[in-house]
């Protein structure tokens, strides 16, 4: 056995070990959508919010990740705009006090990698900073999109853009990422081509290791495997682990699913059941994509309610950002994750 086995090794049974112990992990504030210490939480005047909440006539929202801290609420997105012959895309953050007046803080470009763009923002809390995972964007065809992270230790400055898992993707394009640290282990989640891929690693600067067989399986309530979800988010309700994830093929329907517990510890991250479809209410702004990168925020604790971010669109200008139509940020609220109301609901339907 070489050194990188053993560490793989140690690394995917001290993994074990922590999944194994919740408390210990809630304690260590392992959470994926992280509400960090500092100001009080935002109040939230639900009756003064309309969907979309945030939208821009020169860009097509995608990918929101939501990070709660020191009484602001931190956006992220995939930000496309026209550029010429082809759209270009960058990883955009807003901040907003109340979901009703925003302010652009950031653009995280890639540039000084040399990419064209970025795309797809996770965020969470790990330790004493906060860690963005991304993936460059523009496939270029001596550069596919490739993973990355960065730091920042107040969710304003950010570090340059460095390589993640880039021993596991090697020259394959990679998307959309997922990050759930675990103390010293950190789960990845992310696409490759239609495939989700899972790994661990012990440090974001290192390697890491493929966990399990390496991919997710994924099935829906009713047993059967949806062919390509993407999207990802972990995260933890009550006692157990949830996969929230996109069914790319039913207007970007967002999934619910679950960690199975009875199984084995080496596959307890990658293999996920009863995977329900959310049934976010339909607007006028999201009568042809539902719900786009989707992110579910727990607010139970400050108001008693789950909310989803997702992005929409209805068909006008269909075919401008390479025909991803254009997409505006929407917000729905639920006690359970059963019964939903959308922000403005006056004329929604549920699907």
């Amino acid at each position: 056995m070489d050194e990188r086995d053993g560490t793989a090794m140690k690394t995917a049974e001290r993994l074990s070990q922590l999944v194994g112990l919740p408390r210990r992990v809630a304690a260590a504030g392992l959470l994926c959508f992280t509400l960090a210490a500092g100001a009080a939480p935002a109040e939230l005047d639900w009756e003064a919010l309309r969907n979309p909440i945030l939208g821009d006539h020169d860009q097509s929202l995608h990918d929101f990740c939501v990070v709660e801290a020191d009484g602001l609420f931190h956006i992220f997105c995939s930000a496309f705009q026209e550029s010429g012959d082809a759209p270009n895309c960058t990883i955009v953050q807003y901040t907003s006090a109340d979901l009703v007046r925003f302010a652009e803080v950031n653009r995280l470009d890639g540039a000084s990698r040399g990419w064209r763009g970025t795309a797809s923002p996770y965020v969470v809390h790990d330790g004493n900073r906060y860690v963005l995972v991304g993936n460059s964007w523009g496939d270029a065809p001596e550069q596919p999109n490739a993973l990355f992270w960065c730091e920042s230790p107040d969710l304003m400055a950010w570090s340059s853009p460095r390589p993640l898992a880039a021993n596991l993707t090697g020259e394959a394009r990679a998307v959309d990422p997922a990050l759930a640290p675990f103390g010293e282990v950190h789960l990845l989640i992310w696409n490759q081509g239609r495939l989700p891929r899972v790994a661990h690693g012990e440090r974001l600067v290192g390697d890491f290791a493929w966990l399990g067989p390496g991919y997710l399986e994924l099935s829906t309530v009713d047993g059967a495997h949806r062919p390509y979800f993407a999207s990802f988010q972990v995260l933890r309700i009550g006692e157990g682990w949830r996969l929230l994830a996109a069914a790319r093929e039913d207007r970007h329907r967002p999934y619910l699913f679950e960690r199975p517990e009875s199984t084995s510890a080496g596959l307890r991250f990658s293999r996920w059941e009863n995977g329900t479809a959310l049934d976010i209410p339909v607007q006028d702004f999201n009568r042809e994509i539902l719900a786009n990168g989707a992110w579910l925020l727990d607010r139970r604790a400050t108001d008693g309610w789950f909310y989803l971010f997702y992005a929409g669109s209805n068909g006008q200008r269909r075919a401008d950002f390479g025909g991803r139509g254009w997409n505006r940020l929407g917000i729905a609220r639920s006690r359970d994750l059963v019964r939903w109301e959308a922000a403005g609901m006056a004329g929604a339907a549920v699907e």
